[in-house]
Parts: C-alpha cells; structure tokens; sequence
C-alpha cells in the first residue's frame, strides 16, 4: 500500500511538472521565467505563474493582517528561464538591498529589474 501511494505521487508530481513544461525546484515551485524574491527564505526565485499566483496571494493577506514582513516581492516575467537567472546573477553582483519585503520602509528603486 505505501509503495502504491508513493508511485502515485511520484506520478501526480512528474505531470504536474510536465504539464507545466518546467522542472520542480521545491515542492511548492516550479521553474519558470517569473522573477520574485523569497522574503522568508532570503532568495531570489525563478517560478512558474503558478509559484508566483501563490506568491502574490500570500502577500496580499500579509498585507491585509499588516505583517512588518512580506512573505515574498514579486518583480517582472522574463522571456524565459535562462534570462531571468541571469537576471538573479547581476542582482546577486549588484548587492540590492531586500527592505522591499517589510511594509512602509525606505524602498529602492527596483523598476530596472
């Protein structure tokens, strides 16, 4: 029986990730070209729309409860997933600090990402 269960979640997981077309990075993400940063873990994430959805639901209800930290920032959609990790490897060079992840503070100019 829990061999059963563990070949039928194996499955469910490789269509999800195939149904997407992009591989799984975690169990909550998936690969995409969608740029966010993870305000929780303190890492910069290339995710599916679906990633991000989740992403963006969570911080509205952070905000609606005015939680002083955002559980994640969502930024802009790349062509793909080559372009957006190239994008985390000149934010990482760049050093941009992360005060956009708690409410009402100083925030940088980000609208370059």
């Amino acid at each position: 029986m829990k061999l059963l269960t563990i070949l039928l979640m194996f499955f469910t997981f490789s269509a999800l990730a195939r149904e997407y077309d992009d591989e799984m990075i975690s169990s909550t993400l998936i690969e995409g070209a969608h740029l966010y940063f993870d305000c929780q873990a303190q890492h910069w994430v290339c995710s599916s729309e679906r990633s991000l959805e989740r992403c963006e639901r969570m911080r509205r209800e952070a905000q609606y409860f005015d939680d002083k930290l955002w559980p994640c920032v969502a930024f802009k959609k790349y062509e793909n997933t080559i372009t957006c990790h190239q994008k985390i490897k000149t934010i990482l060079e760049s050093q941009v600090p992360k005060d956009f992840c708690y409410r009402r503070s100083f925030r940088h100019d980000l609208t370059k990402l």
